[in-house]
């Protein structure tokens, strides 16, 4: 759902890529998350934005849904849906969006997370003899503020990005790709509430 541009060449990906690496590695070493959140805990959480997709106000919900592998790594899915209300008719998009986290200790209650996570469109675009292909790829850090025993709030301030997709012009099908480094101002909060073990 993001609308993305090329503002960085490709032959920096690798560059970028590999010092965000090796400073996840080294951090990681150095840090250890609280006792607050423990192995086996699962959690759900959600976001809500407006944004724009193109030029056209766009309506994004984000529900999710994890699970604490150890104190430092999580897996999960979120099934972000879109609303874009540029259409007479608005246009939705579904998404399936799996992600990876690693939680690293920056203070008594505040936390930095690394996700990982990718995004591919279930419906919206396309018709069903010539289905939309999306992809997105994102590697973003989250600050996280534990907020008494079992609620979290994230803010997202943006991550970098690569995107593939399947247009149809013409001449026939071609892909886009574009990579992105995107910093929010104004960044995406979300609400997480972590289940008590047992």
């Amino acid at each position: 759902m993001y609308c993305l541009n090329p503002i960085i060449p490709s032959r920096l990906l690798p560059k970028l890529l590999k010092c965000l690496g090796t400073f996840l590695v080294l951090f990681g070493f150095c840090t250890k998350l609280s006792g607050q959140i423990q192995r086996g805990q699962i959690y759900v959480g959600g976001s809500f934005e407006f944004t724009k997709w193109g030029s056209s106000p766009t309506i994004k919900v984000n529900p999710e849904l994890g699970i604490m592998l150890s104190s430092r790594w999580s897996v999960g899915c979120g099934l972000p849906f879109a609303y874009n209300l540029g259409y007479e008719n608005g246009l939705n998009n579904v998404f399936f969006a799996p992600f990876i986290r690693h939680y690293s200790t920056i203070g008594s209650k505040f936390h930095l997370i690394t996700q990982f996570e990718s995004e591919m469109r279930l419906s919206g675009y396309g018709t069903k003899e010539i289905p939309d292909k999306y992809l997105l790829l994102r590697a973003t850090p989250l600050l996280n503020y534990i907020i008494g025993s079992h609620f979290a709030l994230e803010a997202d301030f943006g991550g970098l990005y690569y995107a593939r997709s399947k247009n149809y012009g013409t001449s026939g099908s071609f892909y886009h790709h574009a990579f992105k480094v995107e910093f929010k101002l104004y960044p995406t909060l979300t609400i997480r509430y972590y289940f008590p073990k047992g």
